[in-house]
């Protein structure tokens, strides 16, 4: 795996747009808002308050309307071709970095390995777009792979356990399984729990 792109789109900065729909056929307004902008930060559960002052001192009227619009700012925008963050991520067990290609490798083409990339921080979104490349193969191709959404750092079982199940974590993941074991079907991507 080489490229991590971790997108939300939460409300993490508004912007407010005064838009002038209509007005008086000869005689024109003069528009006249302060701030020109207005901008926040805000995390899920948070609260902000602004005025925006907006007045018509013209001959003509002025009707209106404020738009809030909401842009998506990443999170984590990471290729690993400059390098290692190892303040934003963490690497588990098995897991390695390889400089000279920009690439992490979760195992090695062994049998018995484990290995997970972390994010260190909490993200707090309602929406989120994830968009990462990623490669399984050498050896016998098994087992796979978990995107994984935990609660806490914590590896779960090798093997048919994909380093997720098993975990003391609670989340969910999106499974990338390449190997049969018991009575599922190899190469298949399903939803999956943590503690299920």
């Amino acid at each position: 795996m080489h490229r991590s792109d971790i997108t939300s789109y939460k409300p993490i900065i508004v912007f407010l747009v005064c838009i002038v729909l209509q007005f008086a056929f000869a005689q024109l307004p003069d528009i006249s808002v302060y701030p020109d902008s207005l901008s926040d930060s805000l995390y899920s559960g948070d609260t902000a308050t602004h005025v925006l002052t907006i007045s018509n001192e013209g001959l003509g009227d002025l009707i209106f309307d404020i738009d809030i619009m909401i842009e998506g700012q990443p999170i984590v925008d990471e290729d690993f071709n400059s390098g290692f963050p190892a303040a934003d991520f963490d690497l588990s067990q098995d897991a390695s970095y390889d400089s000279s290609q920009g690439n992490i490798y979760l195992t090695t083409a062994n049998t018995g390995q484990t290995g997970g990339l972390f994010y260190n921080e909490p993200i707090y979104t309602d929406y989120i777009r994830i968009e990462f490349d990623f490669e399984i193969g050498g050896g016998s191709g098994a087992d796979g792979m978990v995107l994984a959404f935990l609660d806490s750092v914590a590896l779960g079982g090798g093997g048919g356990e994909l380093g997720f199940y098993s975990t003391v974590a609670s989340g969910w993941g999106i499974e990338y399984d390449t190997w049969v074991n018991g009575n599922e079907t190899d190469n298949h991507v399903a939803l999956a729990n943590a503690n299920g």
